[in-house]
């Protein structure tokens, strides 16, 4: 009984306790969201990776066979923060910014789109005490990056084409007063 309501209250079990750490985010393979998305293998991040330090990476598959990028936005790690609340505010707002920026780039053909933001609340038929948000990209061609690790040396016509490519994405950016 709660002494400040009079009422009946749940007592936590080990069960309602899912995912209170950043660990969850790497066991995620094998859910399928709201959309019908399944998450398939996790994409764990390289050392000289820039960018993606809130998120994890996974291949994701449609029921119709189309194959997109799912991340998983990092909610523990601003939590394990000694000002939890300038961290989650960072956190948040960055999401925010981010969606909103997809949103505005959903018309653009040289630019890659999410698809889909949902929350991830249950995993293994357990409620998650901190729901997992997620955004669904359209996959990308390749990677420079990619690339660049691998040392491998491309050629003139696929420089070209790559350059043509950023270029056309950053004026399609630019149109909408939107700085890269």
């Amino acid at each position: 009984m709660d002494a400040w309501n009079g009422q009946h209250t749940h007592t936590m079990s080990p069960a309602d306790l899912v995912a209170t750490d950043r660990s969850i985010l790497e066991q995620l393979e094998g859910i399928t969201v709201e959309g019908g998305w399944t998450i398939g293998k996790h994409i764990p991040k390289a050392e000289d990776q820039s960018g993606g330090f809130f998120s994890e990476g996974y291949e994701c598959a449609s029921r119709r066979g189309e194959r997109a990028f799912f991340k998983a936005i990092d909610m523990f790690s601003a939590l394990q923060q000694e000002d939890v609340i300038t961290a989650l505010n960072t956190l948040t707002d960055g999401v925010r910014s981010e969606t909103e920026l997809l949103q505005q780039c959903r018309r653009m053909d040289r630019v890659v789109s999410a698809l889909e933001f949902g929350y991830i609340r249950e995993h293994k038929g357990q409620r998650l005490v901190i729901p997992i948000p997620y955004i669904i990209f359209e996959r990308a061609d390749g990677s420079i990056r990619n690339l660049v690790r691998a040392r491998v040396q491309p050629s003139a016509e696929w420089c070209l084409l790559t350059l043509h490519h950023i270029a056309t994405g950053l004026m399609q950016l630019h149109r909408q007063r939107i700085a890269h």
